[in-house]
């Protein structure tokens, strides 16, 4: 619940906002990825999938705790973070 609340604080105050996902251009990222490093880096479908929403999005940086969508990430050039 308590999550939640602050989900919620978060959008009011603009710290988050709700961003649509162009999603024809996300599943075509994931699918260029997993054809280019996919394999090597050992990613899922959805470590695919993360990782094209934010090249679809054209994000400036990745930010991720999880080992191998950073590898996929920094595989496809973008600034990654954990």
């Amino acid at each position: 619940m308590q999550a939640f609340q602050e989900l919620d604080s978060d959008l009011a105050d603009r710290i988050l906002v709700h961003t649509p996902i162009p999603w024809t251009d996300a599943f075509r990222e994931a699918d260029i990825l997993g054809e280019t490093h996919g394999l090597q880096a050992g990613a899922r479908s959805l470590d695919l999938l993360h990782v094209g929403i934010a090249l679809a999005l054209k994000t400036e940086q990745f930010l991720t705790f999880d080992d191998t969508q950073r590898e996929v990430a920094r595989r496809a050039g973008m600034r990654v973070t954990f």
